[in-house]
């Protein structure tokens, strides 16, 4: 996911580094001047293919649709909070390159921010049919992290920096309260009728589309963004 360009733009000369922790994220540079990539890349050639059975290739598939759904679901995720939170979209895409993303502007706040950006995750979670949140441990992981400025680029890396950015002098404790506020609120706006609804036909036009622009994103929420917007309104009184 990409984080509006405003944001990211002092950081395009600073090459973050990998979190160390498995799955996370890889050390890239943070490039504002990301280009879709509307045409999915071949995981395997015909060439490579042959030199399997049919079995394992069926493994293989069967492993990469599930990865891809689990993907859709994740992007969708971002995309849905981004879209509560009045962000103009530029386009969302999924199982197209190795990196999934969405590309938005919106203003600046925590409260914005954070649900986005955990937004993914519940998504993701709920597509696994296990949403799990972050432990203690995992998030003084992450805090001590963009402390001494190693952080990498997954969600849960930004997300820290992010609550670091909005509260210097804050606790540990403090700023895990806070995290496991925006958690809860996500948890609870995204695991309802209407958030579900929303997720799910966003997250199968991913599937069928894989690169889906701002203005197809809202033609298909429909009536649904409405809805979920005011549910999000509510629950932040």
């Amino acid at each position: 996911m990409e984080a509006n360009e405003q944001d990211a733009a002092p950081e395009t000369a600073r090459l973050l580094q990998p979190c160390g922790a498995v799955g996370c994220c890889r050390a890239e540079e943070n490039k504002s001047d990301y280009t879709p990539t509307e045409e999915p890349l071949v995981r395997f050639t015909a060439e490579q293919r042959a030199e399997f059975s049919a079995e394992v290739l069926e493994e293989f598939d069967a492993g990469c649709r599930e990865r891809d759904r689990i993907t859709c679901w994740e992007e969708a995720g971002h995309t849905v909070l981004a879209a509560i939170n009045h962000a103009t979209i530029h386009f969302v895409q999924a199982c197209v390159t190795t990196t999934s993303h969405l590309s938005y502007n919106c203003r600046n706040s925590e409260d914005v921010d954070l649900p986005i950006l955990i937004g993914g995750r519940v998504a993701r979670g709920m597509a696994e049919h296990r949403i799990l949140a972050p432990s203690k441990t995992e998030m003084v992981f992450f805090l001590q992290k963009a402390r001494s400025d190693s952080e990498g680029t997954c969600d849960w890396c930004i997300c820290a920096r992010k609550l670091l950015r909005y509260n210097p002098d804050a606790s540990d404790d403090e700023l895990i309260a806070k995290w496991r506020h925006h958690w809860a609120m996500t948890v609870d706006l995204l695991d309802s009728v209407t958030g579900r609804c929303a997720l799910d036909h966003l997250a199968s036009a991913l599937a069928e589309k894989k690169h889906i622009s701002g203005v197809e994103v809202q033609e298909i929420l429909g009536d649904t963004w409405g809805t979920i917007v005011l549910e999000w309104i509510l629950r932040k009184q």
